[in-house]
């Protein structure tokens, strides 16, 4: 066994390596879009697709190389470099008192939400790489225009001309949003996680593309509109599906389809709608489907990883959820909110700030809800734990459900739920900073109860100081609180070691009379029938599994193309010779979309059959931990959890505990910048949109403070699963 200095060593130069790799490959991509539309590169691309034609894939063999593959191997080489990367000792990090780019605000309050200096440089590229491919293409058209090429179009007009060629340009300006826009929610896989962006800040990028493309398609068939109702050939031509040319019926079903997606999921609809806006989102099918019978063979290969990515994650997270997992117990807390806690796979580790998705049978067959883990995997390794407040009409009847569970006095009721990931970030990136501020709206303060774990779980040279600040409505909702061990607070933990502590702001009450007597704000706790064989949440989308999630996109392509390759051999080239003259285009893409699924389907399977089998095996010795034999009386609560956490309730009576007002932020920013806080803090919040902004603007005016005098640096980072 290597010593652990040379260990490290080989570690830190594997992943300067695999670095460089990615980022090369990375570079060849951007510059493959970015050198798409010259005429250079399309005299060299059409002499290089003759060259290379094949039976198995035609004249498309180029643009699945150098616009799929390489975003495939991407994907591929970004979980290895994550797994090289491992969990590194951040504590030992090298802390500099400075703001990165990507905690840099730029924009807080506006229609883009918050947008740091890193967000707003990678907007600008890709606006920039959108005019600029636009532009080459239409001054290219526009350099040709002769009044043999606008008859032969079918128009009798210059500006007929000139807006059927512009149209068509702006549809290649959206195939290159289309070809990003699944990225951001491929939840299982880790590409966009190798640059530190998990699926929670992700969403927001997903809603930014898919509005600038739905604008691009929307002008696009706009353009189409007004050629085709000048020449009276509206209908003939939206009706349009030629064998081997034009296929504008598709196009038309995919536009409309998307048009139907982009209205339900405006902000105020999605808010006030959202099974609306869920239901209809799945129209994405649809959309993928015929836009591919729509666009051209060449064209929809530059999109093609994209979708794939997508589909297998989709796919590999309806093999998840599709097993139930029983719900071991459940605490009530006084402030109608609830603690689940449910069985997982020893080998499914997560990172504090991670979500979960749940639905339960009982109370909904359709619906699905994340919420934050309150858990950590460090410290409890078979079980995992989210909390739920009654804010809703789910999370209100899961409430009296189990509520009624617990006056029945029995342990004849079961519960079980069907469960997708976790999903969060792939470090405990919190562990670089001196210093944490933790700032919690309500139910907000889940995702620090399992941060504050994982740094009690930790052998840390130096333990990062905490400042927790909760803001609740009402006394009683500082029962959340409840939900931290006492051991972690106060006699071995971190209060009593200096490095915790807890402001409490309550907004709506004031201060109570402290010579009555305290109210009984103990939880209620509720276990659930458990006895035979319950599933555990498998390690599918974890953090230990990225090398198995690497080799199986790898194989999963190379099947799709094997697969594309004898669909083409076998049916489209004995008749077309890749003419593109004989065999019907459309019926082409349709292959491809058809390799494509059987291509995900079939890995996947193999591998699910395969681990099933090694799981059978497994439990004929005694070692399967994919199911867990749980028996009558085996998961009897600790002391402190049957009984609840007085001493955390302690908090009521202590001065730290505020009445009837808000939180400074300026005076805390302030006070932690006196009182030498830390030199490099992260500052975490959690809750409603108008507190994060409030925090945010504070953070930035003390940023540019950082900048001047370099003696401390506010980290902003925004912890919200919100769609």
């Amino acid at each position: 066994m290597l010593p652990r200095k040379e260990e490290t060593m080989k570690k830190a130069i594997t992943c300067l390596v695999l670095k460089g790799l990615l980022l090369g490959i990375f570079s060849a991509w951007v510059s493959a879009w970015i050198l798409r539309p010259t005429k250079f590169w399309t005299k060299l691309w059409l002499h290089l697709e003759k060259k290379t034609s094949t039976p198995a894939f035609g004249n498309t063999g180029p643009d699945i190389f150098l616009y799929s593959f390489l975003l495939i191997l991407l994907a591929v080489l970004g979980a290895i470099y994550l797994q090289a990367h491992g969990y590194q000792d951040l504590s030992l990090a090298k802390k500099k008192v400075r703001v990165k780019l990507s905690r840099r605000l730029i924009f807080i309050r506006g229609p883009l939400g918050f947008v740091s200096a890193a967000e707003l440089l990678t907007i600008i590229i890709f606006v920039g790489l959108m005019v600029w491919t636009l532009y080459s293409y239409v001054s290219n058209d526009f350099s040709k225009i002769s009044p043999k090429k606008v008859l032969k179009s079918g128009n009798h007009h210059l500006w007929q001309y000139k807006l059927e060629r512009f149209g068509v340009r702006l549809g290649y300006i959206g195939n290159l949003c289309l070809a990003v826009m699944f990225l951001p929610v491929t939840r299982g896989l880790d590409l966009l996680q190798i640059i530190g962006v998990h699926f929670e800040m992700s969403v927001k990028y997903h809603i930014w593309v898919a509005n600038t493309m739905m604008v691009i398609y929307t002008l696009h068939g706009v353009c189409f509109s007004v050629v085709w109702g000048s020449r009276n050939s509206l209908l003939k031509e939206l009706t349009r599906w030629d064998r081997t040319g034009r296929a504008n019926l598709p196009g038309v079903i995919a536009l409309l389809s998307g048009i139907i997606m982009w209205l339900t999921s405006i902000k105020p609809i999605r808010r006030k709608f959202f099974e609306l806006f869920y239901y209809t989102h799945h129209l994405y099918v649809v959309f993928t489907v015929f836009s591919s019978l729509h666009i051209n063979d060449r064209h929809f290969c530059t999109v093609l990883s994209g979708i794939f990515l997508f589909l297998l994650d989709r796919f590999l997270r309806f093999l998840q959820s599709g097993r139930t997992v029983k719900i071991l117990s459940a605490r009530i807390l006084p402030c109608k909110a609830i603690e689940l806690t449910l069985s997982k796979h020893p080998d499914l580790k997560y990172i504090s700030t991670s979500v979960i998705l749940l639905k339960i049978p009982v109370i909904s067959r359709l619906q699905w809800h994340p919420f934050s883990i309150t858990s950590s995997s460090s410290v409890d390794k078979d079980r995992i734990s989210v909390m739920i407040k009654c804010q809703g009409e789910w999370t209100e009847r899961l409430y009296n459900f189990i509520y009624a569970s617990h006056l029945s006095k029995t342990r004849t009721v079961s519960l079980s739920a069907a469960v997708e990931g976790p999903y969060g970030p792939d470090s405990n990136y919190f562990l670089r900073y001196d210093s944490l501020l933790l700032i919690a709206g309500g139910s907000g303060v889940t995702p620090f109860l399992s941060i504050l774990q994982e740094i009690r779980s930790q052998q840390l040279n130096s333990t990062p100081r905490v400042l927790l600040i909760i803001v609740v409505k009402k006394r009683e909702d500082l029962s959340m609180l409840n939900l931290i061990s006492p051991t972690l607070l106060h006699q071995s933990g971190l209060q009593s070691q200096g490095f915790l502590k807890v402001e409490a702001f309550v907004t709506q009450e004031e201060a109570p009379d402290y010579e009555s007597p305290l109210p009984n704000y103990e939880f209620k706790v509720v276990q659930f029938e458990t006895k035979g064989i319950s599933s555990t949440i498998p390690a599918l989308l974890g953090t230990e599994v990225k090398l198995w999630r690497a080799s199986l996109i790898l194989i999963t392509f190379v099947v799709f193309l094997v697969l594309l390759g004898l669909l083409n051999s076998l049916f489209v080239y004995p008749k077309d010779h890749n003419s593109y003259n004989i065999y019907p285009s459309w019926e082409r893409r349709l292959f491809i979309d058809l390799a494509l699924v059987m291509g995900i389907c079939i890995t996947v399977s193999a591998m699910a059959i395969w681990r099933w089998k090694t799981c059978m095996k497994l439990r004929a010795y005694g070692h399967d931990h994919s199911t867990v034999k749980l028996e009558e009386g085996s998961l009897e609560l600790p002391m402190w959890e049957e009984h609840g956490c007085t001493d955390c309730l302690s908090l009521l009576h202590l001065d730290n505990v505020h009445y009837g007002r808000r939180p400074d932020f300026q005076g805390i920013f302030s006070t932690c910048a006196k009182e030498k806080f830390g030199s490099n803090v992260g500052v975490l919040v959690s809750g409603p949109q108008g507190m994060q902004e409030s925090v945010a603007s504070v953070c930035r005016q003390h940023c540019s403070s950082a900048t001047n005098n370099s003696t401390i640096a506010f980290n902003f980072h925004s912890i919200s699963f919100c769609l």
